[in-house]
């Protein structure tokens, strides 16, 4: 059975008079079925699940709320060794909204390679966990052909630990890209660096946050466009 979203007023407020209007998504009219996607990641472990676990680090958005009241699709990942992974999604309906907790185990080297093949419109929350000494790299790049695209990356980085994202938005019709770092434990770092271009009627809500939430933690932000 399928779920249609009632919202009624679709607006962010963001503080300092900044506000984002997402009345044009017209979320009062889309319509989500179950399994409307396929994720796969060579080399590491994918589950899929029937719910989700404790999401407390996830803020209070109407949007982010929407994807983890009734998402379509919930998968798991587990990366345990050194390596360079691509994650994969392929959106089968018009519309989507996933789910996926990404862990990796103590120690590990990585990259990950986000790749999204959306269609109208996609929601997507990547809930991450990076372990004691981990150092990752995460890299995101819009495809052209993507419609409207909601996507919120929550990262829990550990001791010890690195996590940085390379976040590019180019030439998409509307994209709302954030993400949430938290330097949980002492050593742990986050570097966000992002890109937008767009032209004419795009739509970018670029919105970042890092908390320090223990000593002698570092960041990095720089986003242009």
């Amino acid at each position: 059975m399928g779920i249609q979203h009632t919202s009624s007023k679709d607006i962010l407020t963001y503080g300092l008079g900044i506000v984002s209007d997402f009345s044009a998504v017209d979320f009062d009219n889309l319509f989500f079925e179950p399994s409307s996607l396929e994720l796969k990641a060579d080399g590491v472990e994918v589950e899929r699940l029937n719910k989700i676990g404790d999401t407390t680090i996830i803020p209070k958005n109407k949007f982010f709320e929407k994807n983890l009241k009734n998402p379509t699709d919930i998968f798991s990942v587990r990366i345990s060794k050194n390596g360079i992974y691509a994650i994969d999604v392929e959106q089968k309906n018009d519309t989507a909204l996933l789910y996926v907790k990404i862990e990796i185990d103590a120690g590990i080297t990585c990259e990950i390679r986000e790749c999204f093949k959306s269609k109208k419109y996609f929601g997507a929350i990547i809930d991450i966990c990076v372990q004691k000494d981990v150092h990752c790299e995460y890299i995101s790049v819009s495809q052209k052909s993507v419609q409207t695209q909601f996507i919120g990356r929550f990262v829990n980085i550990g001791r010890d630990a690195s996590y940085t994202l390379f976040d590019m938005n180019i030439n998409a019709p509307l994209i709302k890209s954030s993400s949430y770092l938290y330097l949980n434990e002492q050593g742990a770092a986050g570097s966000i660096y992002g890109i937008f271009a767009g032209a004419a009627q795009e739509y970018f809500d670029i919105h970042h946050v890092v908390e320090h939430k223990a000593p002698q933690t570092k960041s990095t932000m720089l986003v242009k466009g």
